[in-house]
């Protein structure tokens, strides 16, 4: 499952059908999961060569842009494009997806402590660090809008020409998942703006009904509660009486 050329690990075995490793289909789900494997298991050449070509790759894969975008946008040399896919929602509109860019600050810190405090190898880790406070001031830039009735929130994507979609997916990285991946605090202003968004319904993705409340997706019909935004909206909560669903386990469910 990992490319040797470049470490990239694959995350479509078998979704054709026909069993075979779908070599089209990237996602960066798997590539925390497996450098924190090599570490903790071997300790290790192979996860050190993992982490080179990460390194190396990552910028160049910042230059790929198969979403249409002028020249004259800031956020191409600030932050990471998330090709013309944004996790279950499907086309991506405006390519840079803002849930990934912050999953990417947060491990770009992991990898910079690793190099660092695991290996010793100071310039690599400073190399991280550096990409790292890119990826953070795009963000600081181009992620946030004002919400004429939640005020400033974050983007769920932008192109950083001042274009903004505003939702959120139950889908992880999320928006709402941004304390659990660790960028930022519960209590951040702009996430708790972002928050009260997400779970309301100018969401386009949010549905209620008489037995459930929740994120859904684009991709599931209308109304329907996709059921992992629904532990991901407890686990991020400050308030204990946030609310449940029906104790049922789905691939999504309907609110009514």
């Amino acid at each position: 499952m990992v490319d040797p050329a470049t470490g990239f690990v694959w995350d479509g075995k078998n979704r054709t059908g026909d069993g075979h490793i779908d070599k089209d289909w990237e996602f960066t789900y798997c590539q925390g999961v497996f450098i924190g494997a090599g570490v903790e298991l071997y300790g290790s050449r192979a996860t050190r060569r993992i982490c080179r070509m990460r390194r190396a790759r990552w910028p160049r894969r910042r230059q790929h842009c198969p979403c249409p975008l002028p020249e004259r946008s800031g956020a191409r040399a600030r932050m990471t494009w998330k090709a013309t896919w944004a996790c279950s929602r499907g086309s991506s509109s405006y390519g840079y997806l803002i849930p990934s860019q912050m999953f990417a600050v947060v491990v770009l810190d992991y990898m910079a402590q690793i190099y660092r405090k695991a290996w010793g190898a100071e310039i690599a880790a400073d190399d991280a660090c550096a990409l790292r406070a890119e990826i953070e001031g795009g963000l600081r830039r181009f992620a946030t809008v004002e919400h004429p009735q939640h005020g400033l929130i974050y983007a769920y994507e932008t192109d950083g020409l001042g274009h903004h979609l505003l939702m959120d997916d139950a889908n992880m990285p999320s928006l709402l998942s941004a304390p659990y991946l660790g960028y930022c605090s519960p209590e951040d202003p702009v996430y708790v703006n972002t928050r009260r968004f997400i779970l309301s319904k100018a969401n386009p993705a949010y549905a209620e009904g008489s037995v459930a409340r929740g994120v859904g997706s684009p991709h599931t019909p209308p109304g329907m509660v996709w059921h992992n935004g629904l532990p991901m909206r407890g686990l991020t909560a400050t308030d204990p009486g946030w609310g449940s669903a029906t104790g049922r386990r789905h691939w999504s469910e309907h609110g009514s």
